[in-house]
């Protein structure tokens, strides 16, 4: 797995939570809007998508360990990164490489010697 790999699979995290916190509170303001006590779930959705957002911001490159995920939410797709997006703002470390601390995997099929 490599860095970029692994914030893919962070935004992706962060932005499923927030999209689910944001349908949440949509379906709570609209059955909420009669007056039943369905507006709570609104509230709850609101906290939710604002888990998603703070855990997105919370996201720390893993060679360096700065929060890199505020720079990650505007970059890029919904769910993805930018391929011009090539190195960590802070380290410089190139974000094709493998992750630290993993040996470099073998290619399918082939045994180590």
């Amino acid at each position: 797995m490599t860095i970029r790999d692994y914030l893919r699979r962070q935004k992706r995290r962060a932005s499923a939570v927030l999209h689910l916190g944001v349908l949440t509170f949509i379906g709570g303001a609209i059955a909420g809007a009669t007056g039943s006590k369905m507006f709570v779930l609104a509230i709850f959705g609101f906290v939710i998508a604002g888990l998603g957002g703070v855990y997105l911001a919370r996201v720390r490159c893993p060679q360096c360990k700065e929060r890199i995920g505020s720079m990650l939410g505007p970059a890029g797709g919904q769910l993805s990164l930018p391929r011009n997006l090539r190195f960590c703002p802070f380290c410089g470390v190139e974000l094709d490489t493998p992750m630290p601390g993993q040996q470099g995997s073998s290619a399918v099929g082939q045994r180590d010697r």
